[in-house]
């Protein structure tokens, strides 16, 4: 295991009036996913104060700083329009900077996502590339793809792999390097629009965004008539349910896991509805990719309970209508730009 660099230290000034003036959260006052104001408050408690405390202590092991968090409480509204659950107060630039560069450690992280890369991750990869593929009835020569937040660049190698064109984005440039020295091209925000792509991943993405349509729409103004944007988001199709148990111990994947509303990361819990009301402001509908392609190139069936995982995915992404992995395709020119 490599030695993980020190974080980069960024220096605050800390001393009572800086705390009292400077604006370390944002404040949301509609719904991020349709702008609605029609919400109400369905949690709340201190930062800086447990339950909230103890997860955030857990969660960043040790180096959250609840000085920047002692005046401000996690509060989840839920949106009556769309059923978005949204966290009310998320964290302003200087809050972002500390979180992301210093909470948590991009050694780490990086460690956790070759951990994740195993075969397993990589069968699920080839089998969604290669349903793509076949919904679109083409050579893979023929196809650019778009990784918008390509983190280490896993999911880009695999579609290149299959001969596809492909292109990544990212904010960290330690990622940006790593991409680079597999051959994947990262594109700055700007250049995102001056292509064409048939085919635009997010992966755990839109969780994470202060304003998802200004994303979702800037995205959509680079993919071709007829092209598919993915988005896949944590699931939190019953995360009222778990809120009412309020179990912040539950480890993740498990049924009361209250990892979809992660303080200060996942800003944005997702309903179906949610999504699909999002993606129509930006022009997009969505697509069913037919079961019968999902089936065909499914891989990784050993051991039985992976087979059995296999069976049953399509299913409960396709017709349940669980809302937390969907397809869209390009109808229209996307929106204008939402009020600030």
């Amino acid at each position: 295991m490599e030695n993980s660099p020190p974080p980069r230290q960024i220096r605050v000034k800390d001393d009572e009036e800086s705390r009292a003036t400077a604006s370390y959260f944002i404040t949301r006052s509609v719904c991020p996913a349709c702008t609605s104001a029609d919400v109400r408050r369905i949690y709340s408690s201190s930062f800086a104060a447990p339950p909230i405390s103890e997860y955030l202590e857990r969660y960043y092991s040790g180096r959250a700083q609840f000085e920047y968090l002692r005046d401000t409480d996690f509060t989840l509204e839920r949106c009556a329009d769309c059923g978005l659950v949204y966290q009310k107060h998320i964290p302003g630039r200087l809050l972002s900077e500390l979180l992301y560069e210093n909470w948590i450690h991009p050694g780490q992280t990086r460690e956790y996502a070759m951990r994740q890369t195993d075969l397993r991750y990589f069968s699920r990869c080839a089998q969604e590339i290669m349903t793509i593929l076949a919904f679109f009835k083409t050579e893979p020569g023929r196809l650019a793809f778009f990784d918008f937040g390509m983190g280490w660049g896993s999911w880009c190698r695999m579609a290149r792999a299959f001969g596809c064109d492909v292109y990544g984005s990212e904010l960290s440039q330690a990622r940006i390097d790593h991409a680079a020295s597999q051959g994947i091209h990262a594109l700055s925000w700007d250049e995102i629009p001056r292509h064409a792509f048939d085919v635009i991943n997010t992966d755990q993405i839109f969780e994470h965004l202060p304003e998802p349509y200004d994303v979702l729409r800037h995205l959509a103004r680079a993919l071709k008539p007829g092209g598919l944007i993915k988005i896949h988001v944590p699931g939190g199709a019953d995360i009222t349910r778990r809120l009412k148990i309020a179990d912040w111990t539950a480890p993740r994947e498990t049924k009361n896991s209250l990892h979809p509303v992660t303080p200060l990361e996942h800003i944005n819990c997702y309903t179906k509805t949610a999504l699909i009301k999002l993606a129509a402001r930006a022009g997009l509908e969505p697509v069913r990719i037919p079961l019968h392609l999902q089936y065909a190139f499914a891989t990784h069936w050993w051991p039985p309970k992976e087979g059995l995982k296999n069976c049953i995915r399509p299913i409960y992404r396709d017709r349940l209508g669980r809302g937390n992995y969907l397809y869209f395709f390009f109808r229209a020119k996307p929106g204008p730009k939402s009020a600030p």
